[in-house]
């Protein structure tokens, strides 16, 4: 099943209704769509991201001298959860996304891709199906606020891919609002001792 498009709401606008008691004409609502273009700024927030990582790494050295420097020639990135996902990899489902599962939502092939951390939390969930009268599946979601926490040496290549991924989503069913992401969100940047 595609989005549904402007037009589409343009042509039905007068059918549709919300609520209870819509025989008897309540809840009649008019949508009006519009098309707009999206502005995604993703190369600044990796690149202010990717920058704020190194500085936060050198400052937080201080507390274990084994510390390694970060890579100069790694670019850094996160992909944030904005809402409940449902994951699946060779057939089962999971709540990490792996490397090669961002390749295969991509479409991007990146040897160098590494997934450094992953915080995530499951649960269960099931619905009801009215068309078919009968309950759906119970699904193992993975809960929004997840992050994933991901490197690699060729960032323009990931760019325009990355920007696909925030539209279009990660997992499956995506249509019906499943697997929304956001990439290095600036709530990454908010630290304690500089609290907005």
């Amino acid at each position: 099943m595609g989005r549904l498009t402007p037009k589409f709401y343009s042509r039905k606008k007068n059918i549709f209704r919300l609520g209870n008691s819509k025989s008897r004409g309540l809840g009649k609502v008019e949508i009006t769509a519009k098309a707009v273009d999206i502005e995604l700024n993703l190369e600044e927030r990796i690149t202010t991201f990717s920058n704020k990582l190194k500085n936060r790494w050198e400052q937080w050295k201080v507390f274990n001298n084994k510390l390694q420097k970060l890579p100069e020639n790694r670019t850094y990135f996160t992909l944030d959860l904005q809402s409940d996902a449902i994951l699946t990899e060779n057939w089962q489902r999971t709540t990490v996304i792996s490397p090669e599962m961002l390749q295969e939502f991509s479409e991007v092939e990146d040897s160098s891709l590494e997934l450094h951390v992953a915080y995530s939390s499951y649960d269960y969930l099931s619905g009801w199906n009215s068309a078919w009268g009968l309950m759906k599946d119970v699904e193992l979601i993975t809960n929004k606020g997840g992050v994933y926490l991901f490197s690699t040496t060729e960032k323009e290549t990931w760019i325009k891919a990355l920007e696909k991924l925030e539209i279009m989503g990660v997992g499956e069913r995506t249509y019906e609002g499943f697997g929304q992401v956001r990439i290095c969100d600036e709530f990454h940047l908010v630290f304690r001792e500089e609290a907005v």
